[in-house]
């Protein structure tokens, strides 16, 4: 008499066998549908050419703004459809400027944005200016292009920057 689980092995045995020796036909077809849900975390990455802004000795002829300075960037982000990314700048100490004999107001350092969803605006230590803003997720490049408006900067000025992109 055969105990209980070496009987099970042997109609395995058995049964493996049946299965492995029956004909194939190429109108035997089996599928099966898999469905299965997942959800994708935001995730942003950004790399930027330099954090500093070093400004040589400049003065704008007449009050014309005189490019000071240029920082590319690469932004990547991975949002929920349609969800929004934006990228900001903000000095990270005071922006030493001379008021020059033709300035029309205050001086400044504006930055222009070049590059797809790319924005305008003057740097500020008082809070991140919006410096690019798109919808959807992807890989964005472009770069800022700054200048100084109605002043002189001081001899070796350094700037230290902040960039930050972020899914609102």
């Amino acid at each position: 008499m055969m105990r209980g689980s070496a009987l099970l092995r042997r109609m395995l045995v058995t049964v493996a066998t049946v299965v492995a020796t029956a004909p194939l036909y190429a109108s035997d077809v089996a599928s099966s549908i898999i469905r299965f849900n997942s959800d994708v975390s935001a995730s942003t990455s950004l790399r930027v050419s330099s954090s500093v802004l070093r400004v040589a000795p400049a003065t704008g002829l007449n009050g014309e703004a005189v490019v000071v300075g240029t920082i590319d960037y690469r932004a990547a982000a991975r949002t929920r459809s349609g969800g929004e990314v934006v990228l900001t700048v903000e000095a990270q100490a005071d922006v030493p400027l001379v008021g020059g004999p033709a300035s029309g107001g205050e001086p400044a350092i504006d930055f222009a944005g070049v590059g797809d969803g790319a924005r305008a605006g003057v740097l500020r230590q008082d809070g991140p200016q919006i410096a690019g803003r798109w919808v959807g997720s992807g890989v964005r490049t472009g770069q800022l292009v700054f200048t100084l408006r109605g002043g002189t900067s001081g001899p070796g000025m350094t700037v230290p920057l902040r960039f930050v992109i972020s899914l609102p």
